[in-house]
């Protein structure tokens, strides 16, 4: 693995966040090693980096997408607010005011479409064209089979943009985040989640689309603020969210990502992290 973080060389002991040494010790994860940085905390697979990924094969099985539609057949759009990866986005930002939102991987668009209600103007984009087609039917909003540097390249600018567990699937989350900066409009805003891996259920997982090499990276509080921070972008609030209290409402046709069916069960575990943080000043 070699990459340019501030014009620094890395290699597989050094943190793909901030370009510090890492060190063995935090066991292994779908068997693979990993290792943990010792400045930001930032927990990955170095191996796994190298391994390629059918996210196509993942993410278009049939299992995947009738557990997806299902969710946009039972619930309400007012109920996909309080989905737990994306209620918090709506404590955070209430003030849509018809401002422009891009919603990095998409999926079938449930966030969209709540976001969307509440007076958003979203757009939304995914790798998954399947996806994208089963979720276009009757969404409200432009839905797309692209990638964030094809919205970059044709020059389209946002007020706020949001990724709900992508980052960890990145080999450079630093210059994921880079390009979501050129995206936004002067005063932008961005609102991501990830698994929380000061989590004991997301130490031990053992599905496979929770592990390496699908899923490269697991954050800290710590690590996360640093990809963000040196993305150029100034944090406003980081926080946990929780699993549902009760194992009673929390089934796959209310749950989100890979917290659907993963973590049933859970009571009140912090089984993920938020942040929300602004880009550059007029």
């Amino acid at each position: 693995m070699e990459r340019d973080i501030n014009n620094k060389i890395l290699t597989d002991t050094t943190c793909p966040v901030c370009g510090f040494e890492s060190f063995d010790g935090s066991g292994c994860l779908g068997n693979y090693p990993l290792r943990k940085c010792i400045k930001c905390g930032l927990v990955y697979s170095p191996d796994a980096f190298f391994e390629k990924v059918d996210y196509t094969g993942i993410y278009d099985t049939p299992e995947y997408i009738s557990s997806h539609l299902d969710t946009l057949e039972r619930m309400s759009v007012s109920d996909f607010k309080r989905i737990v990866t994306f209620a918090p986005f709506f404590e955070h930002l209430s003030k849509p005011r018809g401002r422009k939102l891009l919603d990095v991987g998409c999926g079938v668009g449930r966030f969209g479409r709540a976001a969307a209600n509440e007076g958003w103007d979203v757009t939304g984009i995914d790798i998954s064209a399947r996806a994208v087609e089963i979720g276009s039917q009757n969404a409200g909003f432009p839905m797309l089979n692209k990638s964030l540097e094809e919205i970059r390249d044709e020059g389209h600018k946002y007020d706020v943009l949001t990724s709900f567990e992508v980052l960890e699937h990145l080999k450079t989350p630093v210059e994921f985040l880079r390009t979501c900066f050129d995206v936004l409009a002067p005063d932008g805003e961005i609102f991501l989640t990830v698994p929380n891996w000061d989590c004991p259920e997301v130490q031990n997982s053992t599905e496979k689309d929770c592990v390496p090499p699908v899923h490269l990276l697991y954050f800290t509080v710590g690590s996360l603020q640093s990809a963000v921070e040196r993305a150029g972008f100034r944090v406003l609030h980081c926080g946990i969210i929780h699993s549902y209290p009760t194992v009673k409402i929390f089934k796959p046709r209310t749950a989100a990502g890979w917290v659907s069916g993963k973590l049933k069960g859970l009571r009140n575990s912090p089984i993920g992290l938020y942040i929300h943080a602004a880009g550059r000043q007029v």
